[in-house]
């Protein structure tokens, strides 16, 4: 069975495949790689380095909530911004039968807020993700994606 996280990202990439050209894109994680953020994506402009977090559907959002960003996945991500690289971190969320994001660019291991919960405004769907992603590395529409099979 696929963690939540998981289901989120292949939900933003499914959205990504629906646009007629993407970003290129890598799965970076794994356990012989400790601390590398979850995506590399890169377009014509700035590479974009993603880390995904997920919160659990059955959470209350009543105080703020440790999106568990490591000190290593931190470092990775203030690293690649001292280098002039986009990093972020996606937030995703289960609700009211559809996925909601949150992209933050700065203060990855800061927790999540009720007030952002709140503000539905600093919230975005999965097709806003997919347009911040493809916006974010400058895309160039004209050229096409050589390795759209491994986009997961």
């Amino acid at each position: 069975m696929k963690k939540p996280e998981t289901k989120f990202i292949e939900a933003v990439h499914k959205e990504l495949r629906s646009k007629k050209e993407y970003p290129y894109v890598q799965a970076m994680g794994s356990m012989f790689m400790n601390g590398t953020p979850d995506r590399y994506y890169e377009g014509k402009g700035p590479i974009l380095w993603a880390e995904y977090k997920f919160i659990p559907r059955a959470e209350l959002i009543r105080k703020p909530y440790d999106v568990n960003v490591t000190p290593l996945q931190n470092a990775w991500l203030e690293r690649a911004k001292g280098n002039n690289q986009k990093a972020v971190v996606i937030i995703g969320r289960y609700f009211a039968q559809r996925y909601i994001a949150l992209i933050r660019e700065e203060n990855f291991d800061a927790p999540v807020t009720p007030e952002q919960f709140a503000n539905i405004g600093i919230w975005g769907f999965v097709s806003t993700v997919a347009d911040y992603l493809i916006t974010e590395t400058d895309f160039d529409a004209t050229v096409t994606n050589p390795d759209s099979s491994v986009l997961r």
